[in-house]
């Protein structure tokens, strides 16, 4: 299961683990990222670029920001998600299957809480 943060503070705000979307997300508030540049989605490698990244998360549920519900609505954002993710954990290509060097587990989404801008 791959778990992924991402955001606008520090060097980067880009980071590894978190077991929920609000956990990713409350450590880049930490570090300085805002509230309303934060969003959640889901990356299932394998699944190929165009399928490999569902925007749903509780924490996208925003109506003062135009989101009234778990789904990302913004066009905008859902491209800054998926270039996120894409440079830190690939584009929703296949990863090596167990037993192989640098193999990790297909079996579970990851989280992912993506600044609105750079």
């Amino acid at each position: 299961m791959l778990r992924v943060s991402a955001g606008r503070a520090g060097a980067g705000g880009r980071g590894v683990g978190g077991e929920l979307h609000v956990d990713a997300a409350d450590v880049l508030l930490e570090d300085g990222s805002r509230q309303e540049h934060l969003w959640g989605a889901n990356d299932y490698p394998g699944r190929g670029p165009d399928n490999g990244i569902e925007f749903v998360s509780l924490i996208d549920i925003r109506p003062a920001q135009g989101n009234r519900g778990m789904e990302v609505a913004d066009a905008e954002v859902r491209a800054r998600i998926r270039e996120v993710t894409t440079a830190l954990i690939g584009a929703g290509e296949t990863l090596p299957g167990p037993g192989t060097p640098g193999s990790r587990s297909t079996a579970g989404a990851g989280s992912i809480a993506a600044s609105r801008s750079s």
